[in-house]
């Protein structure tokens, strides 16, 4: 298995996922520093987000890969600069030669891949001597607000929800530290670690609830699995939650 992320349908995941990543692209570039021209990597691009996020910032070549097909179809028909090429591919076995890319990066893909080490090993094997390597993932450590949200409350009403809370909340590489000691390990060097922060903002229930709806990811793939009766109680019971607790979210990452 290369990815144990749900990604079957692009459109839902720029609703749950991908409009933050447009988000997070720019403090995440900010801190990266691209160089003013060369060769990119953007490892899991889903939709697109970074990879064009990269080519506004320098010139040179962009490219995205991702093992979800129909991310990089959507990827591919949204995409406008000839700079900037998407394939298919397994980001813990890339085809690529060593030393191809200037820089290779990375955000909300690497603790989605059981083959985490060998992924990141794969960024800095395709990433030529001297290039840069980075990397972020969300954060699990008493934030993330709308996905904890979402989780206490199906396991208060679902035993085979608190499993995969239990799952999603101890994911690898979401926790301080842990990207940073994953690249001293590959012996990658002068490795930087920084906490970055986007807001997650919905305009209302429905903005937070449909894009649970979408099957994509963990709660998109539980949401899929209820019938219309269990449905439509954790719909009543995360419209309670989130009149409580969810309309500005905080959702710190680390890198």
């Amino acid at each position: 298995m290369s990815s144990n992320f749900t990604a079957t349908n692009a459109e839902g995941y720029e609703l749950l996922m991908g409009r933050w990543s447009r988000h997070l692209a720019e403090p995440f570039l900010d801190f990266v520093g691209l160089p003013a021209s060369g060769r990119v990597l953007d490892v899991g691009c889903g939709t697109g987000s970074l990879t064009r996020a990269i080519a506004k910032r320098m010139e040179g070549e962009v490219v995205g890969v991702d093992i979800a097909a129909p991310f990089v179809e959507h990827a591919m028909s949204h995409n406008g600069e000839v700079r900037i090429s998407y394939e298919v591919q397994d980001a813990s076995a890339m085809t690529f030669a060593p030393g191809t890319f200037d820089t290779a990066v990375s955000i909300l893909v690497l603790n989605f891949i059981p083959e985490y080490r060998a992924a990141a090993s794969e960024m800095i094997r395709v990433t030529c001597s001297g290039g840069r390597v980075a990397a972020a993932c969300w954060s699990v450590e008493g934030c993330f607000t709308p996905i904890r949200v979402f989780w206490d409350t199906a396991s208060a009403l679902d035993l085979a929800a608190s499993t995969a809370r239990g799952r999603a909340l101890s994911a690898p590489l979401t926790r301080h530290g842990e990207l940073a000691h994953l690249f001293r390990e590959l012996e990658a060097r002068d490795v930087e670690e920084t906490g970055l922060t986007v807001w997650m903002r919905f305009r209302n229930f429905e903005d937070y609830w449909t894009p649970f709806t979408m099957g994509q990811a963990t709660p998109g793939a539980y949401v899929a699995s209820l019938d219309e009766p269990r449905r439509e109680r954790l719909k009543m019971a995360l419209r309670e939650a989130y009149a409580q607790v969810v309309r500005t979210a905080r959702a710190p990452l680390r890198r």
